[in-house]
């Protein structure tokens, strides 16, 4: 009797592990798929240049430790755990699954493939040329009605704010944290003093902004086939996956924002 005891402790803690190794890679799957493991290493340069190009950072040695904190707590690998672990921890299993068949859609690949491309160089040249031909050769009714429920379906605009956002912040607080002690914000002066910095029309850029590098990105695409991937966005499973991936992208830049906290007082020190 005690020996089928024991035997059952071994059979669910081997049934334990394995579902918890099936999850690691479920949520691997999804994050490399969907391309987020792309846009943050894109983010990782677009940090270190907004770095290098301010002046409270730029060629003063006494904010070199700063700064190298900065980066190091900022960098898509740090964000990219706290993702993963979102993604492991918070999100069921049965709708981690949903996430992962909406990226093995033929379509999602194919689209997820093109939305790619505009990070390289040759690829920015061209749309900014693309760009300046849009106010003598405008959309169609369609293509812009299309391309706007896209961007509400992926929720870009949101998504685009939060990492903005989480950036600003960051360099805020290491700004901060180089002040002299008696001169050093809170963190709600400094939220209030980072909602200073921003335009009250933000969002609208970044809409803005997003409709004009869609309709580039998408400019060889019919508006059938775009539809049929609208469509897909505004499923159940669409839905699912991006309020899944924006509950993890806010998770991980609250996350990166506290560690970033302890980082930069530890420096201080």
């Amino acid at each position: 009797m005690k020996l089928k005891s024991i035997l059952a402790v071994v059979v669910l803690t081997t049934a334990s592990l394995l579902q918890a190794q099936s999850v690691k890679q479920l949520a691997r799957e999804v994050y490399q798929n969907s391309g987020m493991n792309s846009m943050l290493k894109l983010m990782d340069q677009q940090f270190a240049n907004q770095m290098n190009a301010n002046p409270v950072f730029a060629g003063k040695p006494e904010a070199e430790p700063f700064k190298n904190a900065m980066i190091g707590v900022m960098s898509s690998k740090n964000i990219e755990k706290y993702m993963l672990g979102f993604l492991e921890e918070e999100v069921p299993l049965e709708e981690l699954e949903t996430m992962a068949g909406m990226y093995k859609n033929p379509i999602v690949n194919e689209f997820t493939a093109l939305e790619l491309t505009i990070q390289q160089p040759d690829k920015q040249q061209e749309m900014a040329a693309y760009k300046t031909q849009l106010l003598t050769n405008p959309p169609s009714e369609e293509r812009l009605k299309l391309i706007d429920q896209l961007i509400e379906d992926q929720n870009t605009v949101e998504t685009t704010r939060q990492m903005t956002l989480g950036i600003v912040m960051a360099m805020m607080r290491g700004g901060n944290a180089l002040m002299p002690k008696d001169k050093r914000l809170n963190e709600d002066e400094m939220m209030e003093r980072m909602n200073q910095v921003f335009p009250a029309n933000f969002n609208l850029m970044i809409k803005e902004a997003t409709q004009s590098n869609s309709l580039f990105i998408y400019k060889d695409v019919s508006d059938e086939k775009l539809a049929e991937y609208v469509a897909i966005w505004a499923s159940e499973e669409g839905k699912t996956t991006m309020a899944n991936f924006m509950n993890a992208i806010q998770f991980s830049f609250e996350k990166v924002g506290e560690q970033l906290g302890k980082s930069l007082a530890s420096v201080k020190k």
